[in-house]
C-alpha cells in the first residue's frame, strides 16, 4: 500500500502540471494577442495622426507660400510650385481655388473616403494693413502606406510575440513544478499520515518545510494574541493621553485667549496715553507756528514742523499697530456691502495728497473704471488697504515720480482688480518671499523713509478677510505694480 503513494504523487503532479498550463496558456495567448492589438492600433493611431497634422501644417505652410501667386493669378508660376508639392510623401492630390471658386490647377486625386485626410484652407494675401480672401487651397493624402507598415509590424511582433510567449511557458512551467508542485506533494503526504485528522487540528511535529509552516502559524497565532492584547493596552493608553491632551489644549487655548484680551487691552491703553501727550505737542506746535514771532526765525520754524512731522508719523505708528491687534484679534467684524471701487479709490486718493505733494509724486486715477465692476467689501477696511498701498507707492516714489491707479474686470473669472503702479525703486527679487512679513522693511530701516513695516502686512490681510487676494510684481530701480483681486459683486 505505501507503495501507492508516490505514484499518486506524481498523477497529483502531472494533473496540476496540466491544469497549470490549461489556465496560463489562455491567459498568456490573450495578455499576448491584447498586448498585439493594443501595441498596433497605439502606432497606427499615432502614424496616422502624423499624416493628419503633416497634412494641416502643409496646408497653412502652403497657404501663405501660394498666396502672393495666386493673387497674382500667375497660373504658371503656380503649376511649377503645385508640382513641387506633390512630391510630398503621403500627399495624392492638390488643387488651387480662386475667390470664386475656379480651378485655378490641380494635381492627383481629390476625392477621398476618409474626410480627416482631406483639407481645405483659405488662403489670405496682405498688401499693407489689407487682408484679402484671394482663393482657397485643398490637400488630399492618404494612409496607405502607413497602412502597410503597420502589417509589416504586426507579423514581426507576432513571430517575437510567439516565441517570447513559448520561452515564458516553459519557464514558468519549469518554476511551478520547483515551487509548487513539489512542495504540495510532501504536503499531501503529512495530511494523509495524520490520520484523517483536520488539517488545522493536526500535531505534527517534524523539521521538514511542512513542520516548519505548521511551528510558523502556531508561533503567529500566539504572536496575534499578544498583539492583540498589546493593542487594547495600547488603545486605553491612548485614550487617555488623548483626553489629557484635549483638556491641555483647551487650557492652552484659554490662556492664549486671555493673552490676547489682555494685550489688546494694553495696547488701547497704552495707545490712549500715547496720544494725549501727542495731541497736546502736534496741538502747541501749531500754536506755536502760528506765532508771529516766528517769522524772523526760520531755524525755530524748522525745528516745530520736525517735532510736527515726527508726532505725526509716531501717531500713524499707532495706527497701524492697533490694525494690526484688531487683526489678530477675532473680534473684528466686517461689514461686507456692494462696493463701487472707485469711489473708494479717490477717497483714498485725497487722503494720501499731502503726502503726494509733500514728495513732489502724482497721483493719476483711470479716468475709464468699469461701470460693472463692483464688489463685496468692507468701505472703511478697503479704504484703509488702498490707503497703505498708496503710502507706500509714494514714499517709496522718486522726487517727480508717478503712481497709477486702474480697475479691471477679469472676463475669464469675472474678478474685479485693483492696481496700483509706481515708478519707485522697486523690489529686489531676492526679497520677493519676505514682502508680507509684519515689521520687516527690506533692509531700509535705516533709510530717511518712515515706517513700521506692517502696512503690507495689514493690506494682505484685509484683503484676505473679504476673500480677495493680493499679489504683485516689481522690476529693481524700474518700480512695481500691487494687485488686489476680489470676487464681483451679484
Amino acid at each position: 500500500m505505501p507503495a501507492a503513494r508516490p505514484a499518486r504523487q506524481g498523477l497529483l503532479s502531472r494533473s496540476l502540471s496540466a491544469k497549470f498550463i490549461a489556465t496560463v496558456i489562455p491567459i498568456f495567448v490573450a495578455v499576448f494577442l491584447a498586448c498585439i492589438v493594443i501595441q498596433t492600433w497605439h502606432d497606427f493611431e499615432k502614424a496616422r495622426a502624423e499624416v493628419v497634422q503633416r497634412l494641416n501644417t502643409l496646408a497653412a505652410s502652403q497657404s501663405i507660400i501660394l498666396a502672393d501667386t495666386i493673387a497674382r493669378k500667375d497660373t504658371e508660376h503656380l503649376s511649377l510650385m503645385l508640382a513641387t508639392v506633390i512630391s510630398e510623401p503621403n500627399l495624392i492630390g492638390i488643387a488651387v481655388y480662386d475667390a470664386d471658386g475656379t480651378v485655378m490647377d490641380s494635381f492627383g486625386t481629390l476625392e477621398s473616403d476618409d474626410e480627416e485626410l482631406v483639407t481645405e484652407i483659405g488662403v489670405n494675401y496682405s498688401e499693407g494693413a489689407e487682408i484679402e480672401r484671394v482663393g482657397r487651397l485643398k490637400l488630399v493624402m492618404t494612409d496607405r502606406y502607413v497602412r502597410e507598415d503597420i502589417r509589416t509590424q504586426l507579423v514581426q511582433h507576432i513571430v517575437l510575440g510567439l516565441i517570447l510567449l513559448a520561452a515564458a511557458l516553459g519557464a514558468s512551467v519549469f518554476a511551478h513544478r520547483r515551487t509548487v508542485v513539489r512542495p504540495l506533494g510532501k504536503l499531501v503526504s503529512a495530511i494523509n499520515e495524520s490520520r484523517g485528522n483536520a488539517l488545522e487540528k493536526v500535531d505534527w511535529q517534524s523539521d521538514d518545510e511542512i513542520g516548519r509552516l505548521i511551528r510558523s502559524y502556531n508561533d503567529m497565532q500566539e504572536r496575534l494574541e499578544g498583539y492583540e492584547r498589546e493593542l487594547r493596552t495600547s488603545a486605553e493608553q491612548l485614550e487617555q493621553r488623548v483626553e489629557q491632551r484635549t483638556h491641555d489644549l483647551e487650557q492652552a487655548r484659554e490662556i492664549a485667549v486671555e493673552a490676547n484680551r489682555v494685550k489688546g487691552k494694553f495696547l488701547s491703553s497704552m495707545s490712549h496715553e500715547f496720544r494725549t501727550p501727542m495731541n497736546a505737542i502736534l496741538g502747541f506746535t501749531q500754536v506755536l507756528q502760528m506765532a508771529p514771532e516766528l517769522a524772523g526765525n526760520p531755524r525755530l520754524k524748522d525745528r516745530l514742523t520736525k517735532i510736527q512731522e515726527s508726532s505725526q508719523s509716531l501717531m500713524a505708528l499707532l495706527d497701524q499697530i492697533m490694525d494690526f491687534s484688531q487683526l489678530e484679534s477675532t473680534g473684528d467684524e466686517l461689514h461686507l456691502e456692494p462696493v463701487d471701487p472707485a469711489t473708494v479709490i479717490r477717497d483714498a486718493v485725497a487722503l494720501v495728497a499731502p503726502l503726494a505733494e509733500s514728495r513732489h509724486v502724482t497721483v493719476e486715477v483711470d479716468d475709464d473704471m468699469p461701470a460693472d465692476a463692483r464688489i463685496d467689501a468692507d468701505t472703511f477696511k478697503l479704504r484703509k488697504a488702498l490707503f497703505h498701498l498708496l503710502s507706500n507707492a509714494i514714499k517709496y516714489n522718486r522726487p517727480g515720480g508717478r503712481v497709477d491707479v486702474a480697475v479691471a474686470v477679469a472676463r475669464s473669472n469675472g474678478r474685479v482688480c485693483i492696481a496700483v503702479s509706481d515708478t519707485g525703486q522697486g523690489i529686489p527679487a531676492t526679497q520677493f518671499q519676505r514682502i508680507f512679513e509684519p515689521f520687516d522693511r527690506l533692509g531700509r530701516e535705516a533709510g530717511s523713509i518712515d515706517g513700521s513695516g506692517i502696512g503690507l502686512t495689514l493690506t494682505q490681510r484685509i484683503v484676505e478677510s473679504m476673500s480677495g487676494e493680493i499679489d504683485f510684481e516689481s522690476a529693481e530701480g524700474e518700480g512695481s505694480t500691487f494687485r488686489l483681486w476680489f470676487p464681483a459683486a451679484d
